[in-house]
């Protein structure tokens, strides 16, 4: 909101300003313009660090009446307005130092301070004399105000041409803005953070099948006659930033305002480029759209995403070249998986080799994205990358074994690595003349959408750890040494926040568990929780394996569930068993983490089941909490660019600050684990890890 100053021209006329007022912000080191903007009006005033005192705040009426012409250009404007009485005519009160008697002496009338959440009074404390000279004429104000004030109007009362003028200044704050965007499977989501408030005061989300058909998906995925292919076309996603942007201008978001930008892509993605890409993005023309500018710039048209399951044959290949499941875990952070950009590329090597030499440089979809907005190749990151199979976890560089083991001359077409949040420069100037952002605005890093996520709850500490609990559950953790999963089955990434994040999935998640609800023709979650409530802690032994799908961790191909003591006609024992079964394996296969969490951040839909969630508090002995937060990749990137901001400037801060005011449980949510409960169940453990390897025995004899 800008500044602004109206009032009466004595009985017959209106005052109106024809050019608009300075943004100005008022912050803790004081009155000072908009960083976009030439100086303004108003002095430094006086905030100490460890208060919040504003005093000694020197206000220049004469300066502040000119600041709605070009006084931030010539620092000598002309106030420009005209009468009712007679539309034709202007009057011009000359610049500041010649004839500034015609402003005759100002009247202090008052000041009202505004906010959603302002408290304080400012008070005059001097005021200068009629007869010094008006240019000098001012006013010091002094009093109490708190930081999360935003509006500030100061009432003065003018004489001009002995005609009175009541003018009401309003001087508003400009927070600290940041700008995250997520481009995910299906969508591109946009999410802009005020630092000082710590607030979202935006939210966008743009879908692809509805906003851009013309690209012709479900899903965000192209149709193949291979199931097994998923792919989606780069310029989709280009498009979709063009949109998103449009739409955020036509919505009046103050992306003028925006200091940095950072991002997060859907993993494992890949693109494709030919020499002309750089040349491309350096020369970025605004009158064109982004899809416009990039014509002819890929060497190949699609891009296959994390969904895809073709390159079966090229993990096989890459597993035995670097010596097998353990060694590929512990050199790249995860055993070979199809949805992985390495066996990716080897795939595209392997069956479109002129297609391969024609490509100069390979991008992540995030770094893809990220390059576009800074107008030039970017690096891709430590988290994204270790979701390829090509760096080394432990590192942080490019693996050569793996590299080798993928295709010849690869190398050559990846871009560095780097930190995410890392700055790399300024917004391209295609976004600054189209959209109106600040030339200043640094781009950074992108990273995925996992490692996104994890800023995005909250999850910055070594040891902490959260479990969304949705169609598949997930469970995230953070380390600040590496370790890996001997069995391949987890995840590990380079954390945004530092040290390292493990991600593991269980396919089983709602699925399974609506399943036990249908079977049992429970009518709603309620009476679930109740039936659930009804049986012991530990179920008298009663155990289920619930692969209704084939199942991530542990790896099993075959389908079914598995009971062990428990009856199948006892519904009340089968609801209790399903969470029971599902916490206990996550509790299992996330040992080798090594890592005691002392609390659990709970999100997902089934995060709103108390009973779900004290299932959970006995099974892993500590605190459950819930958060709430529907896009914790965005806002995990938007957290990622003030990080990277503050770094760059030479004003670190640390991670548990940056997200404190963001990432808060909700309030009353605590589940605490009952140590008798938790005592039952670690007894339970070991039977039920019996149980699951005696299952995958089976199902290994039968396939032979």
């Amino acid at each position: 909101m800008d500044r602004c100053l109206a009032g009466q021209f004595g009985q017959s006329g209106h005052l109106r300003i024809k050019q608009p007022a300075i943004p100005v912000s008022l912050t803790r080191t004081g009155l000072i313009p908009n960083t976009s903007a030439r100086p303004a009006w108003g002095q430094r005033a006086a905030w100490p660090r460890a208060a919040t005192q504003l005093t000694n705040s020197l206000v220049d009426y004469p300066q502040a009446a000119m600041a709605a012409s070009d006084w931030w250009r010539s620092h000598s404007p002309n106030w420009v307005w005209s009468a009712k009485r007679s539309p034709r005519a202007d009057w011009r009160v000359p610049p500041a130092g010649e004839t500034m008697e015609q402003l005759r002496p100002v009247q202090f009338r008052g000041v009202a301070v505004r906010g959603p959440h302002a408290r304080g009074t400012l008070r005059p404390l001097r005021q200068l004399p009629p007869q010094v000279h008006p240019s000098k004429r001012s006013l010091r104000l002094g009093g109490a105000i708190t930081p999360s004030v935003n509006e500030v109007c100061i009432v003065v009362k003018f004489s001009v041409f002995l005609q009175p003028i009541v003018a009401n200044l309003t001087l508003t704050t400009m927070g600290k803005l940041f700008l995250g965007l997520d481009s995910s499977t299906q969508s591109l989501s946009a999410v802009l953070i005020d630092l000082d408030t710590c607030k979202v005061v935006c939210e966008k989300s743009l879908n692809f099948d509805q906003a851009l058909p013309q690209y012709k998906t479900k899903n965000g995925v192209l149709s193949n006659r291979d199931p097994l292919v998923k792919h989606s076309s780069p310029l989709l996603w280009a498009d979709a930033l063009d949109l998103l942007f449009a739409s955020m201008k036509k919505d009046k978001v103050a992306l003028g305002k925006i200091l940095a930008i950072s991002g997060s892509g859907q993993q494992h993605g890949s693109v494709y480029f030919t020499e002309k890409i750089s040349e491309a993005l350096a020369n970025l023309d605004p009158k064109k759209s982004l899809v416009e500018n990039l014509r002819g710039v890929f060497a190949r048209k699609t891009s296959p995403i994390w969904m895809d399951s073709s390159a079966s044959v090229d993990c096989a290949k890459i597993r035995k070249q670097l010596g097998g499941i353990q060694y590929t875990a512990t050199r790249t952070g995860s055993d070979a998986f199809e949805r992985f950009t390495g066996p990716q590329i080897r795939k595209f090597y392997r069956t479109e080799p002129l297609a391969y030499t024609q490509t100069i440089h390979i991008a992540l979809v995030s770094s893809y994205m990220a390059s576009l907005l800074a107008g030039k190749i970017a690096p891709i990151d430590f988290g994204d990358g270790a979701g390829m199979n090509l760096m080394d976890i432990r590192k942080k560089n490019w693996n050569h074994d793996a590299l080798k083991a993928t295709a010849p001359g690869l190398i050559k077409k990846l871009p560095a690595l780097a930190e995410s949040g890392k700055v790399i420069g300024k917004v391209s100037p295609y976004f600054v003349k189209k959209y109106g952002l600040n030339p200043e605005t640094f781009t950074t890093v992108w990273t995925g959408d996992n490692p996104a996520s994890v800023v995005g709850l909250g999850l910055t500490k070594p040891g902490q750890v959260a479990i969304s609990l949705g169609t598949s559950d997930t469970f995230f953790g953070t380390m600040e040494k590496c370790q890996t999963d001997a069995n391949g089955e987890g995840h590990v990434f380079g954390s945004p926040a530092g040290g390292y994040m493990t991600l593991i999935c269980f396919k089983n998640g709602s699925l399974a568990r609506e399943k036990i609800r249908a079977q049992y023709k429970i009518s709603d979650w309620k009476k679930f929780g109740e039936l659930v409530a009804s049986v012991p802690p530990g179920n008298n032994g009663g155990l289920l394996l619930p692969w209704f799908e084939p199942e991530i961790v542990p790896r099993t191909s075959k389908s079914g569930v598995r009971r062990f003591d428990l009856d199948e006609k006892d519904a009340a024992a089968n609801c209790r068993a399903i969470f029971e079964a599902q916490m206990l394996s996550m509790r299992l296969h996330s040992q080798w983490m090594q890592v005691e969490p002392d609390r659990i951040y709970a999100t997902g839909g089934a995060s709103n089941d108390r009973a779900l969630l004290q299932v959970m508090a006995d099974v892993m002995n500590c605190p459950v909490l819930r958060i709430e937060i529907s896009k914790s990749a965005a806002l995990g990137a938007a957290l990622l660019a003030a990080h990277g901001y503050f770094v760059e400037t030479g004003k670190p801060v640390k991670w548990e600050k940056l997200t404190a005011g963001f990432t808060a449980p909700v309030p009353g949510s605590q589940v605490l684990p009952d140590k008798k409960t938790a005592k039952i169940y670690e007894k339970l453990l070991k039977k039920y890890a019996c149980c699951e390897s005696d299952a995958l025995d089976e199902e290994q004899a039968q396939a032979k």
